[in-house]
């Protein structure tokens, strides 16, 4: 049986998708006094696609992240929660596991075999999860064209980039949870 987090914690920030120098060329800016309003846009593209909180469920920008489980018994598969690359298993409940416990792999989601002694009487645990980078061509695609519809329509206040089909084709194909 998988157990899903309960609530993922972004311990550090995963990097941006893409770089700002690249956001840059398609955008056709060369000067830099706009680098600090490109680099909101970057940094609000990068979080809607990535991350807990991001429409993809993926962890393609890496970052550490703690993850609350309830419900847990031993043997049970503890999920992620996020489809990614684990580079580390860094903590379970706030102590460096001992010995280190392998990282499986189902349908693109990495997942951990809990271990009694993780448990508490309730089935709780907390793990804490370190993720490569590993970002997706689609994942960069789908960040500079959205870095773009926000950069071009900076001065209106409609939601243009739902309605731009290149977005939305390049989200739908994010969506789809697979391995890098």
């Amino acid at each position: 049986m998988r157990i899903a987090p309960v609530d993922i914690e972004a311990l550090t920030a995963p990097e941006p998708l893409v770089s700002l120098s690249e956001v840059k060329v398609p955008l056709r800016v060369e000067h830099t006094f706009e680098d600090a309003l490109i680099g909101t846009y970057l940094a609000a593209a990068s979080a809607h696609l990535d991350g807990p909180q991001g429409i993809t469920g993926r962890a393609m920008g890496g970052g550490t992240y703690l993850m609350h489980y309830e419900g847990a018994f031993s043997g049970c598969a503890l999920a992620a929660g996020l489809c990614g690359t684990v580079a580390s298993v860094d903590e379970i409940n706030g102590e460096a596991p001992d010995p280190i416990p392998a990282v499986l792999r189902s349908f693109g989601e990495p997942y951990l075999a809990a271990n009694s002694s993780w448990l508490d009487s309730a089935g709780r645990c907390t793990v804490q999860l370190t993720f490569a980078v590993s970002v997706l061509p689609h994942a960069k695609a789908a960040a500079m064209a959205l870095v773009g519809q926000m950069y071009r329509y900076r001065e209106e206040t409609v939601d243009s980039a739902a309605e731009n089909p290149a977005v939305r084709r390049a989200i739908t194909a994010l969506k789809t949870r697979f391995v890098a």
